[in-house]
């Protein structure tokens, strides 16, 4: 679209009838981001209320649409960083939130881990190394008991910047780290919880879990079929093993959602009620069990 009518759309913004600006809404938001800037540049120099508030309405629309298709695209692509994946869910509430700083604040995290390595290390020394870098040199750790559960814990940027998070975010940020120093560590989902497994060389034997939550405490699994009997849960084998990173981000998303819905916060609540619909028939037994 030319800009002589980009410029004739965005005078139409105020007209009353809705109708009118239906149509025009619509024929802006077909053009996606590349029509944001020229949106916020227009926004800033309006004197008009009304044209100001459709084009704040209309800017929100087309970022909630990125952040979507983004987290669609991560879905559906081969290879599945787990920062990105859990960067793509803080966009739907943070629109202009940007990836590199939060790998730059991270990098000499994963460089302080993965210097402190030793091959002959045992995994139990290895996940000492990364708990002590982790929680108590860089001063990661677990939001309060009565505060967990409020949305901003699950923002992995919030994270990264107060240094607490939920039994997700938190344990997904130091996968990330784990993984990134070169640590065969992935996510398993528990029913109401959400642990890590250190797999052997070969991927196939889980040698024990961890608990990012409690300060990297390392469990067996004797240790889960108890939880299973305290929180009354029928285990099953699934439940055990390994998700995929998908199923991770997923999680994300419904603790989220969990949190919105609990505060009783509609507009949110729907959203992430949407966002599951890009997993498809995915499960992950946080919200059924």
């Amino acid at each position: 679209m030319k800009k002589e009518e980009i410029d004739s759309l965005v005078r139409l913004l105020d007209d009353p009838d809705y109708v009118v600006y239906a149509a025009v809404t619509e024929r802006l938001m077909n053009e996606g981001a590349a029509i944001v800037p020229y949106l916020e540049s227009v926004w800033a120099q309006s004197e008009n209320q009304q044209q100001q508030y459709r084009i704040e309405q209309l800017l929100q629309q087309l970022q909630s649409g990125l952040a979507t298709s983004g987290l669609q695209e991560w879905i559906e692509g081969r290879y599945h960083n787990l920062l990105e994946g859990a960067y793509w869910v803080a966009r739907q509430a943070y629109p202009n939130l940007m990836i590199a700083p939060l790998q730059t604040a991270l990098d000499e995290l994963v460089k302080d881990v993965w210097t402190s390595m030793d091959d002959d290390y045992t995994p139990l020394e290895k996940i000492q190394v990364l708990n002590h870098f982790f929680y108590h040199v860089h001063g990661y750790g677990s939001a309060k008991e009565d505060d967990f559960l409020r949305p901003q814990y699950g923002y992995i940027h919030r994270v990264i910047e107060n240094k607490q998070g939920n039994p997700v975010s938190l344990s997904l940020l130091y996968l990330y780290v784990a993984q990134q120093a070169g640590l065969p560590l992935q996510a398993v989902c528990l029913p109401r919880n959400f642990l890590l497994a250190y797999m052997a060389p070969d991927n196939e034997k889980l040698l024990f879990y961890i608990n990012p939550f409690h300060l990297g405490a390392s469990l067996k699994k004797t240790d889960i079929d108890f939880y299973f009997r305290e929180m009354n849960i029928t285990p099953r084998p699934e439940f055990y093993k390994p998700c995929t990173p998908c199923a991770a981000i997923r999680r994300l998303v419904e603790i989220q959602l969990f949190a919105y819905t609990r505060e009783g916060n509609e507009e949110k609540e729907n959203l992430f009620r949407n966002l599951l619909s890009l997993f498809g028939s995915m499960k992950t037994a946080f919200m059924e069990e």
